[in-house]
């Protein structure tokens, strides 16, 4: 099957990677000077060094990416240094000064690295990301059933019915990760438990009441992970295998993770 020709602004590195990765899972691969963009079936992938420290990866199933702001993140000042990169087996290599990703060519599947070469974190290789398409809907009082009741807090409208009806469609979006068997992970807010070590949890991130939900984790292999979402969230960690579900609207285009 002919593939189609190649932008001649490609360096010759990238254009030797598409020659050899033609049977492999990723294609249309595209490098910067700040990361790698590659689509796996029906998913697209970007991965940018926004520091020498900090790598933000999104993945999309829309066609194009979005455009809205990132309100999990704040600005920093830093920017990353050169990004060298080279192949490794059957995995194609980006570092900076303080961390190397690897993207598998079969996957599509990232590993986090440290600046010696020791993988940090990695995604599960059998399934790295997954997207379902979705209905949300949403809860309004029957009219009919609406009365005026005194409280101590006043006069309150209270409903005894609720009709349900379809609001948008979104993009229920999975990530998942292999941890290492002595690896401990702390954060993702604060809730009405006990639980510190998140491994072996489930957590269901949302904000009510005392329950304060703070999408990110850190882990005692000196690394931290920033679910770039403001959605409901759930957290399942089992065994080495830790996984995070996070439903995300159709109109933002992407489902944010690992940073």
């Amino acid at each position: 099957m002919m593939r189609r020709p190649l932008r001649a602004a490609l360096a010759a590195c990238v254009l030797l990677l598409c020659r050899d990765a033609a049977f492999a899972a990723i294609r249309d691969v595209r490098e910067s000077g700040s990361g790698i963009e590659y689509r796996v079936d029906d998913t697209r992938v970007k991965v940018d060094f926004v520091t020498d420290r900090i790598v933000h990866v999104t993945a999309t199933r829309n066609g194009d990416w979005s455009t809205s702001a990132h309100l999990m993140r704040a600005p920093v000042a830093g920017r990353p240094g050169a990004i060298a990169a080279s192949d490794e087996g059957g995995a194609r290599i980006l570092r900076s000064a303080q961390v190397g990703v690897a993207v598998d060519r079969t996957t599509g599947a990232l590993a986090f690295r440290n600046a010696a070469g020791a993988v940090l974190l990695r995604e599960d290789d059998a399934a790295p990301r997954a997207f379902e398409r979705v209905a949300v809907f949403k809860s309004t009082p029957d009219p009919a059933t609406v009365s005026t009741v005194r409280t101590v807090d006043g006069d309150r409208q209270v409903a005894t019915k609720y009709v349900q009806s379809k609001d948008r469609d979104a993009w229920k979006a999975t990530a998942g990760f292999r941890l290492g068997d002595d690896e401990a992970l702390y954060g993702l807010g604060f809730d009405e438990t006990a639980d510190l070590n998140l491994r072996g949890k489930t957590k269901r991130l949302y904000q009510h009441n005392l329950r304060i939900a703070i999408p990110f984790v850190v882990s005692t292999r000196g690394y931290g992970v920033l679910f770039d979402t403001y959605s409901a969230m759930t957290f399942a960690s089992v065994g080495a295998m830790s996984a995070a579900n996070t439903r995300s609207p159709a109109c933002t285009g992407t489902t944010r993770h690992a940073s």
